[in-house]
């Protein structure tokens, strides 16, 4: 991706509008700081603020990156029958399906791509409890068992292991997978983390007022100024546990 080509597009597009850098974050829950990098090619955009980006100014996401990273003819004609059937199907995917495929492929991208010559495993604590088990209950250090997963980037960042209840989530994490969780790292608005709300556990996307269900079936969650709300850690990916 030539993101110079990419940041000048951005800052094009953002110009004919009329806009601010300042108008942008606002909109976006980051600081100008974040535009003024991403428009002169400083730093990598993430694919989800880069969609919300073309919303705003009006331009084509897929043409876009067609345009700044254009795949060759000879690299079309060798995907066979079901590569192209799947590209075919996220094209027809909306926000969310799109959110949810491309954090499973980076989680299982990663996971593919890390060199090792043989299977490593690491130590994590995971709750015996379930999040949606009362309020906290499943961070007790006494409720906690010693679980071996794949040695993994993500798995390294993480200090706590919780199983997902519920399909809220779904297609991202479904009921039952087990999730790598940091709780001392930030979370940010659009990071998946786990939260406490009134006492009852959630794995949630962070928005800018509510807690947002991946799966368009669940209602979001609007905590209010009388809510107990809690934020317990962000959600790394999914952990890989081993028998």
């Amino acid at each position: 991706m030539d993101y110079i080509a990419l940041g000048k597009t951005l800052q094009e597009a953002r110009i004919a509008l009329g806009l601010k850098q300042s108008d942008i974050a606002n909109q976006l829950g980051c600081t100008s700081a974040n535009i003024s990098s991403w428009e002169r090619g400083k730093s990598k955009i993430d694919i989800d603020s880069f969609a919300e980006l073309c919303k705003i100014y009006h331009i084509d996401f897929s043409k876009t990156l067609e345009r700044l990273n254009p795949i060759q003819n000879s690299s079309i004609e060798q995907l066979d029958f079901y590569e192209q059937e799947h590209i075919n199907k996220y094209r027809s995917l909306d926000e969310y399906g799109k959110k949810a495929v491309d954090g499973l492929l980076n989680t299982e991208y990663e996971r593919c791509t890390t060199p090792t010559t043989e299977q490593s495993i690491i130590h994590l604590p995971k709750s015996i409890f379930k999040p949606s088990a009362g309020s906290g209950n499943w961070l007790d250090e006494q409720q906690l068992e010693s679980v071996s997963v794949l040695d993994t980037p993500q798995a390294r960042k993480a200090n706590l292991i919780l199983e997902v209840d519920g399909d809220s989530m779904s297609p991202m994490y479904e009921s039952g997978d087990n999730v790598l969780v940091n709780t001392k790292a930030n979370v940010a608005v659009g990071d998946i983390g786990i939260f406490i709300v009134d006492g009852s556990g959630y794995i949630k996307k962070l928005g800018t007022d509510r807690l947002i269900s991946v799966n368009p079936e669940y209602d979001d969650i609007f905590p209010t100024e009388y809510s107990d709300f809690r934020c317990v850690g962000k959600v790394l990916g999914k952990a890989e546990i081993l028998e």
